[in-house]
């Protein structure tokens, strides 16, 4: 299917999450109606985290002939230029940074979600934009840690598809531009390792939890009403 990195979110996150809702996938890539329409029963929405420079008009035409709506929401979740991050940052520390720096986008996506499920998160891998996006809803509805961190961490089996999907992975050795060395210096960011997303969810607790950290940042409690009604189990 070419939906890479695909999954209900209910699959992994336990019983306290409503399953046929919350979506999550990397880009797609010549996917059509019909097989979206198997993959997400009733969508309502895609919310496409990627930058400009990242997707094409078509990569979600199969959502558009749905009748699903496609929103285009630039990705402030990912700095533009890895390069730019101090040397040694892990990728634990760039979620943390995220946390902190992006708080409010963070709060934006999600509040698009309150009206708009069933809807997929997605961006270019489906891994740290989408992760951490889908993480803190999880937090916000009441899913548990544990719970948080395997969804999260699902994402480790589709990782060689998604490197070559998005032509990272190198062949015979040898990098298929300079965008894959850079993405290497940041220790974690070319797998979806459970350290990361712990650092995540330890800095999450330490700002009082998402509830508490997106609604001073723009989230309504109208919002998280809605999110939960619809979400929690």
């Amino acid at each position: 299917m070419p939906l890479v990195n695909f999954r209900d979110v209910a699959d992994n996150a336990g019983p306290r999450l409503r399953p046929g809702l919350l979506y999550r996938s990397a880009r797609p890539t010549g996917l059509t109606a019909a097989e979206l329409a198997a993959a997400a029963p009733g969508l309502r929405c895609v919310v496409d985290l990627r930058g400009p420079d990242e997707r094409t008009a078509a990569d979600w035409a199969a959502a558009d002939a749905l009748g699903a709506t496609v929103l285009n929401l630039p990705g402030q979740g990912s700095p533009t230029d890895l390069a730019a991050l101090p040397p040694g940052t892990t990728l634990g520390g760039l979620y943390t940074l995220l946390l902190d720096h992006r708080a409010a986008w963070f709060a934006s996506v999600v509040a698009e979600l309150a009206d708009r499920l069933p809807a997929v998160v997605s961006c270019a891998a489906g891994k740290d934009r989408t992760g951490l996006t889908v993480a803190l809803v999880l937090d916000l509805v009441g899913v548990g840690r544990a719970d948080i961190i395997r969804d999260y961490t699902a994402t480790a089996a589709a990782m060689p598809e998604v490197l070559a999907a998005l032509e990272l992975a190198p062949a015979n050795g040898v990098a298929a531009d300079a965008r894959y060395a850079e993405a290497a210096a940041v220790g974690g960011l070319l797998d979806a390792p459970e350290d990361a997303l712990t650092a995540f969810l330890d800095a999450l607790a330490e700002r009082g939890g998402a509830e508490r950290l997106l609604t001073r940042h723009g989230l309504t409690d109208d919002h998280v009403v809605r999110l939960r009604a619809a979400l929690a189990a």
